[in-house]
């Protein structure tokens, strides 16, 4: 079974390990990684900048996403940016993160957008 949750401070190291594969994977680069911690770090201290949730299987993390946020005029409220996605190799294709799109309006009231964080599965509105 795999569960989602919010990411705290103490999943740093995990996700900077996450940003390391997925820069070699994806780029063929080497982050720095004292640059790349104090990144991650960066969004813990100011949660403006954005937020991480994590994907775990029995009790080992496997994936990982930052929600990062636009201001939009159009809808007077933020869009969430989906960003830096990393799935372990093990879990790929399983559809933990699933299908989305890289952009969601945040209002309560959109049910697009209720409908989307649901079918990631990282959110419930209440």
């Amino acid at each position: 079974m795999i569960n989602y949750r919010e990411a705290n401070v103490s999943d740093v190291s995990t996700i900077v390990d996450f940003q390391i594969a997925m820069a070699r994977e994806t780029e063929e680069l080497d982050l720095d990684r004292d640059v790349c911690t104090r990144g991650v770090q960066a969004l813990f201290e100011d949660a403006s900048r954005g937020r991480y949730f994590l994907a775990e299987s029995n009790g080992a993390v496997i994936a990982s996403l930052m929600i990062t946020y636009e201001w939009s005029d159009w809808r007077n409220g933020n869009i969430w940016w989906i960003q830096s996605v990393y799935v372990t190799e093990e879990f790929r294709g399983f559809g933990v993160v699933g299908c989305c799109p890289t952009a969601l309006p945040t209002s309560r009231n959109t049910m697009d957008t209720n409908r989307a964080v649901r079918f990631i599965g990282l959110l419930q509105f209440a």
